[in-house]
């Protein structure tokens, strides 16, 4: 049994849900309204004080980040380090072929 239902969408209805209309891309104003209407406005003057990241998560995070920059700029140490090992992986598989060839299979 197939349900069949035809729902017809008004343009205005897209604003509403922030979904940008075809030919158009949402901009850092978008955004902002997008943020102010899902998270609200923040009127409790003890969550004024809340900050995003404390020193302990910028201290973890700080060196983790630089890494990623420096490795995807400069891949070449994380190639040398594991170049001895997908050297082993594709000598098994080599291995492999060459005994299914010589068996027939």
């Amino acid at each position: 049994m197939q349900l069949l239902v035809n729902i017809r969408v008004e343009p205005h209805a897209l604003d509403v849900l922030d979904v940008p209309r075809p030919g158009t891309e949402r901009n850092a104003i978008d955004d902002v309204l997008y943020r102010r209407i899902v998270f609200g406005v923040i009127d409790k003057p003890n969550l004024m004080g809340i900050a995003d990241l404390t020193g302990r998560e910028v201290v973890t995070l700080l060196p983790l980040g630089l890494l990623t920059i420096f490795y995807g700029v400069h891949p070449q140490p994380i190639i040398d380090a594991s170049a001895a090992s997908i050297e082993q992986i594709i000598s098994g598989f080599q291995h492999a072929i060459t005994a299914t060839k010589s068996a027939g299979l």
